[in-house]
C-alpha cells in the first residue's frame, strides 16, 4: 500500500519524478508534454536499435530545453551518444565538454 501511495502522488522523489508526475507531464498540453513525449521517443528508439544513431537531433535538442536539470541532463547524454554512434568525434567532444572545448595539441598538429 505504501509503494502505491508513494508512486501515485504527483511529486518528485529526489532527482526523479513519481509515476504520477511523469504521467501528468506526458498528458499535459504545452512544452512539458512535448518534452516528455520526446524523451520517451528517444528512449524507445535507443532501446529498440541499441544505438542512438537514428534518433532525430531535433528531439534531443527539445529535451535540452526543459527547465528541470535532470531532464536536461538526459538531453545532453543522448546528444553525446548520437554523435559518438554516428562517429562524429569532434561533435561528440563538444557535446561532452562544451563548445569551448579545445583538445590538447598532438604531435601531428604541432608539426602543421
Amino acid at each position: 500500500m505504501a509503494l502505491f501511495l508513494a508512486t501515485i502522488v504527483p511529486t518528485r522523489t529526489g532527482a526523479f519524478f513519481t509515476d504520477r508526475a511523469r504521467f501528468q507531464r506526458l498528458t499535459s498540453r504545452g512544452k512539458a508534454g512535448e518534452i516528455e513525449e520526446a524523451l520517451l521517443t528517444i528512449i524507445a528508439i535507443q532501446m529498440k536499435e541499441e544505438s542512438c544513431r537514428t534518433i532525430p537531433l531535433s528531439l534531443i535538442r527539445l529535451v535540452q530545453t526543459d527547465t528541470d536539470s535532470t531532464i536536461k541532463f538526459w538531453g545532453y547524454y543522448y546528444e553525446y551518444y548520437y554523435f559518438k554512434d554516428n562517429e562524429l568525434a569532434e561533435e561528440s567532444e563538444e557535446a561532452a565538454y562544451g563548445k569551448e572545448y579545445h583538445p590538447r595539441p598532438t604531435m601531428e598538429s604541432a608539426q602543421d
